[in-house]
């Protein structure tokens, strides 16, 4: 299950928005959907996640969590929220980060609801037919109390199911890439799961992507 609530702003009291580099206001679009829209040969290559490439089993081997990146933004009222979840080099591991934001009005109260409330495909392994076991994890961005949030979960239960029932009913296109076209399926290790969607009354669009390190299995 895929589930994504997007809020509506409330009027009233409240607090000043959150503080963090401002978003473009126009043609921002950090997270597109497509990556290589005229097929180069040498651009991402896209690999299909229902179970029906049975190309995959070339890449046999645990595609583990490695960052992701939000955008959420309301044609509507202007607000753009860009958080993303990143390996730190300094810290040596993954941490969240508030990329920029935009739109929010100070004082305003924007409620308790989260922005994005969304359960996304996570850790996921490929055996050598093709057969795939997967992880979710829960990713939720909010303002409240004047601060943003932004929470990438961590890895919850394994499911051997197609992974693409995960975003099935939820008006999300999705799609996966191998990053690093020109290396061998064997040796290939960067991979991504975009997914993007349009969704509530405000009309909110919602940009994902999903990052992994693969391990290859020895077949």
């Amino acid at each position: 299950m895929f589930l994504i609530l997007a809020q509506s702003a409330c009027s009233g009291g409240g607090y000043r928005g959150p503080s963090g580099r401002v978003c473009s206001a126009s043609g921002y679009d950090p997270i597109p959907m497509d990556i290589n829209k005229d097929n180069k040969p040498d651009g991402p290559l896209k690999l299909k996640l229902d179970g029906s490439d049975q190309g995959l089993k070339s890449y046999a081997g645990t595609f583990s969590y490695s960052g992701a990146e939000i955008y959420y933004h309301e044609a509507k009222t202007g607000i753009q929220i860009h958080v993303s979840d990143t390996y730190s080099e300094k810290r040596k591991k993954i941490e969240s980060n508030t990329v920029c934001v935009n739109g929010f009005k100070p004082y305003q109260d924007y409620g308790a609801d989260p922005f994005v409330n969304l359960t996304s495909l996570s850790t996921f392994q490929v055996n050598d037919t093709g057969a795939i076991e997967f992880k979710i994890r829960n990713f939720v961005v909010q303002f409240q109390n004047g601060v943003l949030s932004k929470n990438f979960g961590v890895d919850t239960g394994t499911d051997s199911q197609v992974p693409g029932k995960v975003y099935e009913g939820t008006g999300f296109d999705y799609q996966l890439y191998k990053m690093n076209p020109n290396v061998q399926p064997a040796a290939a290790t960067d991979f991504e799961v975009r997914s993007h969607a349009i969704i509530g009354k405000n009309q909110a669009e919602i940009s994902v992507v999903v990052r992994f390190k693969r391990t290859p299995i020895k077949l």
